[in-house]
């Protein structure tokens, strides 16, 4: 029998913030994700509370500041998700195409269908804009910037060369249709072709006697 000096005494956790593997980090930080695009697509960001995002996700408040410094962090971090996730299924659905024509019909029908998918944060994202120091004013600089140069890119291909004032008015234009629809209450069908068709006549001014943009290409 060992002697009770020979006894190792069990280790105690000291009291303070959980530890966690990374697999559960991961799936916990996205939780919160999911759960602070619903929270914050009904509350601007400067109501918003963390406390919102912990009951919403139902995590503990010691777990909550394990995987995020603030509140700031995840609307940052979820605006920049929506907006990569925008962005990538518009390469993808552009990298499809074999022709100029096809390449802008299927960017904004992938802009489109990314509004009326993403959810709750679209509404945050567009609500919240042009607000300088809310979380989707960097991102929102960065998705037309990004537009901008789709749109310059066709054009170029098309053999014309429109001034950039006017590619940026194009691309502010498309955006508040975009954000007309998706903040519809119902989005039918016949609502998406008529916006899309809305959209080809806007970038039809960067190509002048051209049918790049013309109605049967959507």
């Amino acid at each position: 029998m060992p002697k009770s000096s020979d006894v190792v005494p069990p280790v105690k956790r000291m009291a303070g913030r959980p530890v966690l593997t990374d697999q559960d980090r991961d799936r916990s930080r996205q939780k919160v994700l999911d759960c602070a695009a619903s929270v914050y697509g009904n509350v601007d960001y400067k109501s918003l509370r963390v406390d919102d995002l912990i009951q919403a996700s139902g995590i503990s408040r010691p777990t909550f500041y394990s995987l995020f410094s603030n509140k700031e962090e995840v609307l940052e971090l979820l605006v920049r998700q929506a907006n990569d996730t925008l962005l990538q299924g518009v390469v993808d659905a552009v990298a499809h195409a074999h022709s100029p024509e096809q390449q802008l019909t299927l960017a904004l029908r992938a802009y489109v269908e990314w509004g009326c998918n993403a959810g709750p944060v679209v509404r945050a994202i567009y609500r919240e804009a042009r607000i300088e120091d809310s979380p989707a004013y960097a991102p929102r600089a960065q998705m037309l910037q990004a537009l901008g140069q789709l749109l310059q890119e066709h054009a170029s291909l098309a053999g014309y060369s429109p001034p950039s004032a006017l590619v940026e008015a194009c691309c502010i234009a498309i955006e508040h249709l975009g954000s007309r629809l998706f903040a519809a209450e119902f989005i039918s069908p016949e609502l998406k072709d008529q916006t899309l068709q809305h959209m080809h006549r806007v970038a039809s001014v960067l190509f002048p006697e051209s049918d790049l943009c013309a109605p049967h290409a959507i």
